[in-house]
């Protein structure tokens, strides 16, 4: 038996330098985003917990309000002033300190907004010394009303120093301070894009509406003290009035809630990860096909020679691992260096979160690798078989891939048996009277089958939609359009792999540009049917809550007529998990600002939340059994409980109220919570709605500069900014996929011209020009794209049509973006064309009597 030296391995890539780099680039892409997902998220991890610790830093144990209830609708609740002398009197307490920690929007003396994206905006009060975390790196402390100091990352961000006036718009308005310091968390713990402005205790009352209350805690213990024990006394003294916690405690719980908050965004780029990875996966199994097949003659010499078929399979599987172990070296080492980038690309999307160092985990590394050397081994496992099935005798023989007949039939088999399976999951889905969130998993289920199914019969399906886009080609690009379309078609297995990978990337991509567009138009209905009031006040990104005092400020505008507030928090019911949307109305609301459609239950609804009853959206009212005239207990923020009887269910196609609508004076006694999050107006009889729209601006400009009056129109267009503006960020994630697909189409068409060197020679000998070859090759690229984006396109498209249908009761409109694409469809057809470039070149080069010597 001939012994095959591991060193062939090596020397095989060395001699094909364009393949192992196009292996090498499949792996790097995909295994550097993996990394740099779990990099990136850990070092938010690791930054949330040094900025929990900072900034209570000095305390022993940290006394806080309990909180049942956790939600991005509720602001953590507060401390009773009168709480801190009996702290101050247990026994093992050194020292202790109240402190202020809000939210209120911050702008320049400009009033320009300091803070970036979604972050939030901090408001704190100054701490005496051990508690105090911040360090003034320019100026003082604020000392008496009217001073402030800023965070230095906001300070560079709007140019603002010292002497200079900043602006917070608090609950009463907007109030201007004198800056006394530039400050810093600790030894620079990152606050993201937030803001964080420390104002006197009096004042950071008086701005986040605070008065007589604390938010926090903090205690120091006694010597011979430990954390620990003084906890102990601390909760027997106060029970269930507050949550006390030590500091390790306390910072471990906050950094586990921002952790479940944000596990979506691991999840999320993990998924585009996992895009990037499986079409590299395509590249590498069509490379190494198409290797395979040109060194038949190289094979079965070796089988000649003596290899045994283990060996055979052994050399390929080397090589791969070679590329595999080399792609996910580099991979890894790229997705480290390129986390800041992926932080940036994050914050241009409005999710600017702190970052104080890369972290770099173990686990990191290990998946990284991991993911690198499986794709490349999964994916060269099949060409690495097909080798080992070579004869010695195909070294007489011309190179030339053939598959058996009995592996087409199994192939077809099961290419039909998921196409199948995949059209029944989405109809089963999108027609289906099953839950949303069930309907959707089968869709999701349908869709991945579909694709499959797509791979597997690949060679089926391009050969038709081949003939149908290259008749153009053959009419427009005459003698080199033929040829382009016969070479596709001449190897449909391999057109097809080189399409599927492009396919997939933009199937995505339409899916998410389909999405978009519902969820625009979506947010469109739902503003004309269920919120019709011609103009609305909000806060400028959105979703922060109205300072108290804007409500008497619009209601008081010269021409206002009815005006509604909508109001938001969350609850629980007992007996029914989950925590649940609460929103709250206005019980006089006229039907021209707000349309509750009655489903079941009390034909007067807003009489009946007068009377302290419920409403509930009629979905949840029906999956949890729950009819009109039942009586729910329901737990509150506040840790409160309270009986209310369900008045009626409603229908709301937008979730715009949520799951549980009760009256804005129920919100305020039950729930804490006076504020609105919109405000709804229509002018007085005679008043245009143009005029009121300019007074009510002129208002909120001077008094409130970050919040503003929209009409219909402009409101309909600040959802959709905020839609394309994540929508962007989808892409931008995808685009890695589609390079590494275009990256397959120009690795592919390299190889093709290489092994198609005699026949290119034969062309030149028979009179066909060097232009003409060039135009094939690149006619050809074309030709492989289109076929993937109108795959690509089509998929997208089902499957977003399927989906839709399970959403259609959340509301969700589908939408079309035409536009979009067609172009997509143009883009793909050019992204062909410059990945064809090289091999265009190098085929026009082709010298005839060195090609016809060619073996």
């Amino acid at each position: 038996m001939l012994r095959v030296p591991l060193r062939i391995p090596l020397r095989n890539l060395r001699a094909r330098p364009l393949r192992a780099l196009a292996t090498l680039a499949a792996v790097v892409v995909g295994v550097a985003l993996v990394s740099g997902t779990y990099v990136l998220t850990d070092t938010i991890d690791r930054s949330f917990e040094r900025l929990f610790r900072e900034s209570q830093k000095g305390a022993d144990v940290v006394v806080t309000a309990r909180q049942p209830i956790s939600s991005p609708a509720v602001e953590p609740p507060t401390l009773p002033a009168s709480l801190l002398a009996r702290v101050r009197a247990v026994p093992g307490v050194r020292q202790a300190v109240g402190g202020v920690v809000g939210f209120a929007k911050v702008v320049d003396d400009r009033d320009r907004p300091l803070g970036r994206g979604f972050a939030p905006n901090f408001i704190g009060s100054v701490l005496p010394r051990p508690f105090e975390s911040l360090r003034y790196v320019r100026g003082r402390a604020p000392s008496r009303s009217g001073e402030a100091a800023i965070d230095e990352a906001s300070a560079r961000f709007r140019s603002v120093r010292v002497g200079e006036r900043i602006g917070v718009v608090g609950e009463r308005g907007i109030r201007r301070f004198r800056v006394v310091g530039i400050t810093r968390l600790g030894a620079g713990a990152s606050l993201g894009g937030a803001v964080a402005v420390t104002l006197t205790l009096a004042d950071a009352r008086a701005v986040t509406g605070k008065r007589g209350r604390f938010d926090q805690l903090l205690v120091r213990a006694a010597p011979g003290v430990t954390p620990e024990e003084l906890r102990t006394r601390l909760a027997s003294r106060l029970g269930r009035e507050a949550r006390v916690e030590t500091l390790a405690e306390s910072v471990e719980r906050q950094a586990r809630e921002v952790r479940s908050g944000l596990s979506f965004l691991r999840i999320a780029l993990l998924v585009f990860a996992g895009v990037a990875v499986v079409v590299g996966g395509f590249l590498i199994f069509n490379t190494f096909s198409i290797t395979v097949a040109q060194r038949t003659a190289e094979f079965g010499l070796l089988r000649t020679l003596g290899a045994a078929r283990g060996q055979l399979l052994g050399l390929v599987i080397a090589e791969a691992l070679a590329l595999g172990v080399l792609g996910a070296g580099f991979g890894v080492a790229l997705g480290i260096a390129s986390t800041p980038a992926l932080d940036e690309l994050l914050g241009m999307a409005g999710l600017d979160l702190p970052n104080s160092g890369p972290v770099v985990r173990t686990r990191s590394l290990i998946v990284g690798l991991a993911v690198g050397l499986a794709v490349t081994l999964v994916a060269v496992l099949v060409p690495a078989i097909r080798a080992t099935r070579i004869p010695p005798l195909a070294a007489l023989r011309l190179p030339v891939a053939r598959v058996s007949r009995r592996a087409r039939r199994r192939r077809r088999g099961a290419a039909a048996a998921l196409l199948v399976a995949g059209a029944l999951g989405l109809t089963i889905g999108a027609l289906a009277p099953l839950a949303s969130g069930r309907a959707a998993l089968l869709v999701g289920a349908g869709a991945l089958a579909l694709l499959m199914g797509l791979v597997l019969a690949g060679p089926l399906v391009v050969v038709p939609v081949a003939r149908v886009l290259g008749a153009g080609f053959a009419r427009i690009g005459g003698l080199a359009g033929r040829l382009a379309r016969e070479n596709a078609l001449r190897q449909p297995g391999r057109t097809a792999v080189s399409a599927t990978a492009l396919m997939i990337g933009l199937a995505l991509v339409v899916f998410v540009a389909v999405f978009a567009a519902g969820i625009n138009a979506s947010a469109g209905r739902a503003i004309e049917t269920t919120l019709p009031a011609p103009l609305e006040v909000q806060s400028q990104d959105g979703f922060t809550v109205l300072p108290l005092s804007v409500e008497e400020t619009v209601r008081r505008v010269r021409g206002v007529g009815a005006v509604a507030g909508l109001g938001f928090s969350a609850a629980r019911i007992v007996g029914i998990d989950g925590t649940r949307q609460v929103s709250a109305l206005d019980t006089d609301t006229p039907a021209s600002l707000v349309r509750l459609r009655v489903v079941r239950g009390s034909e007067r609804p807003l009489a009946a939340l007068a009377r302290g009853q419920v409403l509930l959206d009629e979905r949840f009212a029906r999956s949890r059994g729950i009819a009109p005239g039942r009586t729910v207990t329901i737990l509150t923020p506040r840790d409160t409980r309270f009986r209310a009887r369900v008045a009626a269910t409603v229908e709301d196609d937008a979730d715009v109220f949520g799951d549980i609508v009760v009256s804005r004076r129920t919100l305020a006694a039950r729930f804490g919570e006076r504020r609105v999050a919109l405000l709804l107006v229509e002018p007085q009889r005679g008043v245009p709605t143009p005029v009121l729209l300019r007074r009510l601006r002129r208002v909120l400009e001077r008094k409130f500069p970050t919040v503003q009056a929209l009409d219909q129109r402009a409101a309909k267009r600040k959802i959709e900014r905020q839609v394309n503006q994540l929508a962007a960020l989808v892409y931008v994630l995808l685009a890695f996929s589609i390079l590494v697909s275009v990256l397959g189409i120009v690795n592919a068409l390299a190889l093709s011209v290489l092994e198609r060197t005699r026949e290119l020679g034969l062309l030149r000998a028979v009179g066909m020009s060097r232009r003409q070859l060039r135009t094939m090759v690149l006619l050809e690229a074309v030709l492989t794209a289109l076929i993937g984006a109108t795959l690509g396109i089509a998929l997208g498209c089902v499957v977003a049509a399927a989906m839709a249908g399970p959403l259609a009761s959340e509301g969700f409109v589908l939408a079309w973006p035409v536009a979009q694409l067609l172009l997509l469809f143009v883009l793909a057809a050019l992204a062909g064309l410059l990945a064809a470039l090289a091999p265009a070149r190098r085929a026009a080069r082709v010298a005839i009597l060195e090609a016809l010597a060619y073996e």
